[in-house]
């Protein structure tokens, strides 16, 4: 019995989707939530919080897309041709969200609000449009002859801005519960107040979506509420329910991890609840994942070697950190006598992890005013290039 590659791709592909969505949404939600933080101390930790991971988590939407291309050409095209506007606006808010996010430490005190306002439109940007293309998509992409057969402006509907809107605040959720996890005192204690009414507002979205779609398509409405799928497929709503009481209980008791990890299951729930209702078809409303497939000869062992940064995304660094009970706090000062009795004002950032050697002077501040960014080593001229001596002995 062989291996049923076109549905193991279609697995791998939705596990990288959804990887995207849980791990790139915190910090999309960051920004979304950065015009409720005026205070520059708390704006600085936030991104902070996010700085070791936020651009590894986009490698799932990358293998989600080269997955895609490799195992199903024919959605691939579909989808850019039908969706090319939003999916272009998607990608420039993510630049602007890159840009903003490292320039922004490297600006001038008066520049700093340009690079803010970029870092926000970029964040929304890019989550409204992936929303858009989720409702689009939902919706269906009208084929015919192997080719898109609507229009470029299709995509401008009631349904497809409804579900931008509602990822909006469902990253918006994700952030505010991941700056409860990472930071403590007032801005904790602020996140906590946001997150109420946001975790209602996705509520209702989720709500509206779930008797949205099956009246768009009966197709849906029967695979949810025809016996017996109705008994299986009953827990999720109630799940999303019980996550929801939970995480209001979180937030009254002043837990810390637990509201954050109910939202990514909240999230996880929403993307089950999508790929039920399309199952097994890939193309909205009438391909599924075997007539999509690539022709047989493509399932070559080279396109095998994405399934490597799976693990690469998963074991290194970037997971690791943000599970980490590591938190960020604002820069202090603290006085301390010393032996002499003199007295000695000491840097709470001094506490933070240290600067490599060599670098000093303004090198030295910037990397103290961001010390959770990714550091290039500094090594001293004689290390630096012990290979080329090494071969030159050869």
């Amino acid at each position: 019995m062989g291996i049923d590659l076109p549905l193991l791709w279609a697995l791998i592909i939705g596990f990288g989707v959804m990887m995207y969505v849980l791990m790139d949404g915190f910090d999309l939600g960051i920004g979304i939530l950065y015009p409720f933080l005026p205070d520059k101390i708390d704006r600085d930790v936030a991104m902070n919080t996010v700085a070791p991971v936020w651009d590894g988590n986009e490698t799932w939407l990358v293998l989600g897309g080269a997955g895609l291309l490799a195992a199903f050409p024919l959605v691939y095209s579909v989808v850019l041709t039908a969706l090319y506007l939003p999916l272009i606006l998607m990608l420039l808010g993510l630049i602007f969200r890159g840009i903003a996010f490292e320039f922004r430490f490297k600006a001038r005190e008066r520049e700093r609000p340009v690079w803010d306002a970029a870092f926000i439109g970029g964040s929304f940007a890019a989550t409204f449009f992936q929303g858009v293309v989720l409702g689009a998509y939902v919706s269906g992409l009208p084929v015919e002859n192997g080719a898109y057969a609507g229009g470029p402006l299709d995509w401008i509907a009631p349904f497809p801005l409804f579900t931008g809107v509602g990822l909006v605040f469902a990253y918006a959720l994700l952030g505010s519960t991941w700056l409860i996890m990472k930071t403590e005192g007032a801005l904790q204690a602020r996140m906590v107040r946001v997150t109420r009414p946001l975790s209602w507002v996705l509520l209702a979205a989720i709500a509206v979506i779930s008797v949205w779609t099956p009246l768009r398509d009966p197709a849906i409405a029967a695979r949810w509420f025809s016996p017996p799928h109705l008994l299986w497929f009953a827990p999720v709503p109630l799940l999303v329910l019980a996550s929801m009481a939970l995480l209001q209980r979180a937030l009254r008791r002043g837990a810390q991890v637990a509201p954050f990890v109910l939202t990514l299951f909240l999230m996880f729930l929403g993307y089950a609840g999508l790929a039920i209702s399309g199952w097994p078809r890939i193309l909205p409303p009438d391909i599924d994942i075997w007539r999509a497939a690539a022709p047989p000869r493509a399932w070559g062992s080279p396109w095998w070697e994405r399934c490597s940064s799976c693990r690469s995304s998963l074991c290194t660094r970037r997971f690791p950190t943000m599970c980490s009970g590591a938190r960020c706090a604002p820069a202090t000062t603290a006085t301390t006598e010393r032996g002499d009795g003199h007295a000695e004002t000491r840097d709470h950032r001094d506490a933070l992890p240290t600067a490599p050697a060599g670098l000093a002077g303004a090198d030295l501040e910037r990397q103290r005013a961001h010390p959770y960014r990714r550091r290039r080593h500094h090594a001293p001229a004689d290390e630096r290039h012990w290979l080329t001596d090494r071969l030159a002995a050869r």
